[in-house]
């Protein structure tokens, strides 16, 4: 090999080593993800103690990825501890309202009917008025003035609201110290009117309420009559 031309063959040689070791460095500096395959890295190719807490993603490891006993065991369930202090009754809710406050709406709805068999004997009975009520769920602290906004007879309309009764069947309205009466429905009724529960005077109502009768109409052949509707009633 070095017999002729010694000097040329020998510098070529160290030529070629330098060039293949200078390759070898190179890929080994630019070595990065992509060029490992996937599933290539095995245990034996990671040093021991090289993966560390910094390299793990937070919260990603589970309870089976340790070995048993490492995490601790859970241990028998202790006894019941004994039964603590009463505590301190609370304080009492508001007392239930006595008189409606002034200014307030109550609403409410009412109906009263009866049937009537006729004028003629041996059936002439059931000729009289029907009575009905309203009664305020809570008192007012006076009895109110009323109004009652009575159907449009024969139109079968609603009737036509007032200063003091400003609202509809559906939006009972009220001014103050005023009870407000809204007939929907009526049927052989001749006179919707109020009375007072204790003594049976006519137009007024009590803190209370209020009582309600209808008068059926005279025609022999009507049968039944009704009075239905809503109300409302604003304290003084």
């Amino acid at each position: 090999m070095f017999r002729k031309n010694r000097y040329a063959n020998v510098t070529s040689t160290i030529a070629l080593v330098v060039a293949l070791c200078g390759t070898s460095a190179y890929a080994s500096a630019k070595l990065t993800s992509r060029d490992i395959g996937d599933g290539q890295v095995k245990r034996v190719d990671l040093a021991n103690n090289a993966v560390t807490s910094a390299k793990v993603k937070d919260r990603t490891l589970l309870a089976k990825d340790f070995r048993k006993g490492q995490l601790g065991n859970t241990g028998p369930k202790g006894n019941t501890g004994p039964k603590g202090a009463t505590g301190s009754r609370g304080p009492g809710g508001p007392p239930l309202l006595d008189v409606l406050p002034s200014g307030q709406t109550l609403r409410g709805a009412y109906a009263l009917s009866g049937f009537r068999s006729g004028l003629k004997p041996p059936l002439a009975n059931d000729s009289g008025p029907t009575d009905g009520q309203i009664s305020f769920p809570i008192p007012l602290a006076a009895p109110p003035a009323v109004v009652v906004i009575k159907r449009k007879q024969p139109q079968n309309e609603e009737g036509d609201p007032t200063t003091q009764c400003p609202g509809s069947v559906n939006d009972p309205q009220a001014a103050a110290g005023y009870l407000c009466i809204y007939e929907s429905r009526n049927a052989d009724n001749v006179n919707l009117q109020e009375f007072s529960p204790y003594d049976g005077s006519y137009n007024v109502a009590t803190r209370f309420g209020a009582g309600l009768f209808i008068t059926a109409s005279q025609d022999p052949d009507s049968t039944h009559r009704t009075s239905k509707g809503s109300w409302a009633v604003t304290a003084p």
